[in-house]
């Protein structure tokens, strides 16, 4: 008889262990929070895989004879660990959820999980015991020989355990799969007004949480839901970086003693408590943790949103919208207070709105603005802003450490040297004017004219480009450009006639160069294009080229085309066009001067 004592407690323990870490394996969100409740962050992760895996290993190792004494022996360790975790927190009078069996059962901890874990542990002790001396017949063995009538309550335990384990699977699934719910109140409507209490014992309404005029986003937590309690920190958080657009409650079913948990880990969140009000069905929450948003005329502003994820996705879309309003505001208000000078430019077919915060400063913008530019009346609007404001006092009354660039209302650029944001703003505005010029394309080239046609030379920052078109137009060429070849729909040629940039000895910084001072004079008419030229400096070099075929030169401009990737349908016929109009050259190059009179030479 006593053999099947034994037999019994050790099915029976084994039972306990695999119901358990079944539940918790299913449910590993509310193991990690329960980890993390109990004071062990770090462990959550790896201990919510862990924890599980070990009780289903020590369960099946409680049925063969030959593992028995060793299994009782391991539980009993287990559940002594268990035990003196569990006295550390109530000796806090800290009692977070147990989650001893996943979401098939879970409470705040107490003594009485303490005498349960106790009445365990001497099972496991006396399996471990008898398993020295006499461990009784094998469960294996057992199943054999056992009666039909106990095979058959066996099977049926086997079914039961296995159904109410599928069954806790199911609720977990759908209670923390995450996601957004319709609510029972469409958003819109108004939200329900309750009475609750605080964590102070006062009576809280829905209408003192709006007093402050800001957004509130309620959140629906449980005294026994895992995901929640490993959810709080991040409320805190929100509560601590965005309080001053976002208000946040915090809604726990039951009543404060249930909540001594939640209370210590949002110090800086109001928290009411339900008690048998439940709040959240008038409200269609029906799992938690969920969050619904009500704005400030008391109205349901979101769906239902269910789960860690979900929520989260809730505020950062709630973050964004504000951001961006408070953007919107924040730009009249500093249109208003900061710029008391202004200018429409219109630009190869753009209008670009110039602001300055002197007058004197819009004179010294305007200098910066790609050649040809004209003002405008602002009445048709303008396409885009840049907005230029020096250090020092301001009108606004603040005085800022450093010059500022604004690309509309972002900061694009800032130095304590006027100067130097000054060239970031003519460097950005020709970018921005290159890339979106509706009329026109704009390739990284220098481009001279000849006998009334274009001559082309494509290539990067550095290049070489500007020394050779210097040669080419003190050899007698009309200067167009050396920057952009900037050509019309049908392939043709404009000027885009700003001072040459000399580069010294410092590669980065450019001179400014007036063509007259070279004897230049500048192309006025669009041209055809003769000659495109594909080179490169290389010393020692005589400039000997072949010629290439026109798709070779249409992917050589191609690759310099600044909107080839806003607009390449456009920007590949006009290319197209000026490779079939003129010759491609293709060959390194030596010094500028004999190159341009080679070049001169093969087109006279």
């Amino acid at each position: 008889m006593g053999g099947f004592l034994l037999i019994g407690a050790r099915v029976f323990l084994a039972s306990v262990l695999a119901v358990s870490g079944i539940a918790k394996s299913v449910d590993p969100a509310g193991t990690r929070g329960a980890i993390a409740a109990f004071g062990f962050p770090r462990l959550a992760t790896p201990g919510a895989w862990l924890l599980p895996a070990v009780e289903i290993a020590l369960a099946a190792a409680l049925v063969p004879n030959l593992t028995a004494a060793y299994a009782g022996l391991g539980t009993l360790a287990l559940l002594a660990g268990f035990s003196v975790v569990i006295a550390a927190n109530l000796r806090r009078r800290h009692t977070p959820e147990c989650h001893c069996f996943g979401h098939l059962y879970s409470a705040p901890i107490s003594q009485t999980t303490l005498l349960r874990n106790t009445g365990l542990a001497v099972v496991a002790a006396a399996i471990a015991m008898a398993g020295w001396w006499e461990p009784g017949p094998s469960a294996l063995d057992l199943t054999a020989t056992l009666h039909p009538v106990m095979a058959g309550a066996l099977m049926v335990g086997t079914l039961t355990t296995a159904t109410i384990v599928g069954i806790g699977f199911r609720r977990n699934t759908s209670a923390h799969a995450g996601g957004a719910r319709r609510a029972a109140l469409p958003i819109g409507v108004p939200a329900p007004d309750f009475t609750m209490l605080s964590v102070d014992g006062e009576s809280v309404s829905l209408g003192n949480l709006l007093t402050e005029r800001k957004p509130l986003l309620a959140v629906f937590v449980s005294p026994t839901c895992g995901p929640c309690t490993a959810f709080l920190p991040k409320i805190e958080a929100w509560q601590d970086a965005h309080g001053d657009v976002l208000s946040f409650v915090v809604i726990s079913r039951a009543v404060q003693r249930e909540n001594s948990h939640l209370m210590s880990a949002l110090p800086g969140v109001r928290v009411l408590f339900q008690g048998d009000a439940r709040v959240d069905n008038a409200w269609g929450v029906t799992a938690t943790p969920s969050a619904v948003l009500i704005d400030i005329d008391s109205r349901i502003a979101s769906n239902v949103s269910v789960g860690a994820g979900a929520i989260q996705k809730l505020v950062a879309t709630i973050l964004a919208t504000k951001s961006r309003r408070t953007a919107r505001r924040l730009e009249e208000e500093f249109a208003e207070s900061c710029f008391v000078a202004q200018q429409v430019q219109q630009c190869f077919g753009l209008r670009i709105r110039i602001r300055a915060s002197s007058t004197q400063l819009l004179d010294a913008i305007l200098k910066g603005l790609p050649p040809l530019s004209g003002p405008t009346t602002p009445d048709n609007g303008f396409d885009f802003t840049y907005s230029v404001r020096d250090a020092g006092e301001c009108r606004c009354g603040l005085r800022h450490a450093q010059a500022q660039l604004f690309a509309n209302d972002q900061v694009e650029a800032e130095d304590q040297d006027i100067s130097h944001v000054l060239e970031r703003f003519e460097s950005a505005v020709k970018m921005y004017v290159a890339e979106h010029a509706p009329e026109h394309v704009f390739v990284h080239a220098g481009a001279v004219g000849w006998q009334g046609r274009a001559i082309v030379i494509p290539g990067a920052s550095m290049s070489g480009k500007t020394s050779l078109v210097v040669e080419l137009v003190r050899a007698g060429a009309t200067y167009y450009s050396d920057e952009y070849a900037v050509l019309d729909r049908e392939g043709r040629i404009h000027p885009y006639p700003q001072a040459l940039g000399i580069r010294g000895s410092d590669q980065f910084r450019q001179t400014k160069l007036d063509i007259n001072s070279i004897g230049g004079t500048v192309g006025r008419t669009p041209l055809p294009v003769q000659l495109i030229i594909v080179t490169q400096y290389e010393a020692g070099v005589v400039w000997v080229p072949k010629e290439i075929s026109s798709g070779q030169s249409v992917l050589a401009l191609l690759s310099h085309t600044v909107s080839v990737r806003r607009d390449p349908k456009t920007a590949l016929s006009a290319l197209q066009l000026a490779g079939r109009a003129g010759t491609c050259l293709s060959g390194s190059r030596g010094e500028s001067a004999d190159t341009a009179r080679r070049i001169l030479n093969r087109v006279t």
